[in-house]
């Protein structure tokens, strides 16, 4: 009798134990398996931000470029994206653009520049060449840029 109870003692412990063991390691996995779908989206949405930021700091490039190659009857707008560009681009950019914006004698074409500000942006993953960023020349404004970016 005392076997039989030791036996069946024994083997309830032995269940009971294993289902704990087997109930942990599922619980265990689960939770590993949710944090990594959890940190996969947290990567695809972190880079879906930075995307967005990109595009907003490209259009604003695209715009301070707009406002220069056309008449205007105030500079506000000019001057605003023209600071607000300086406070996130890095200073070799900064000096380029200003230089380039400022006519200086030794300045880079514009569509240097912004080949050179896209790389940055794309983190050189999507290489352009100058020649490939069109402008269309204003028949009114004898200032505008040409299609090589130079003024003539």
């Amino acid at each position: 009798m005392d076997t039989i109870l030791i036996s069946i003692t024994s083997t309830l412990t032995t269940t009971v134990l294993i289902s704990g063991l087997l109930y942990l390691c599922r619980n265990w996995l689960l939770e590993r398996l949710k944090a990594s779908i959890r940190h996969e989206y947290n990567i695809k949405l972190e880079n879906y931000k930075s995307d967005i930021s990109r595009r907003e700091k490209a259009a604003l490039i695209a715009e301070l470029v707009a406002e220069w190659t056309h008449p205007r009857e105030s500079t506000k707008r000019l001057n605003q994206l023209l600071w607000e560009l300086s406070l996130y681009l890095p200073s070799a950019f900064v000096k380029d653009l200003n230089a380039t914006i400022s006519k200086e004698a030794d300045c880079k074409p514009i569509n240097d520049v912004l080949v050179n500000i896209r790389d940055y942006l794309l983190d050189g993953k999507d290489p352009i060449e100058p020649h490939q960023i069109r402008h269309f020349k204003d028949p009114n404004n004898p200032d505008m840029i040409s299609n090589n970016g130079i003024r003539k």
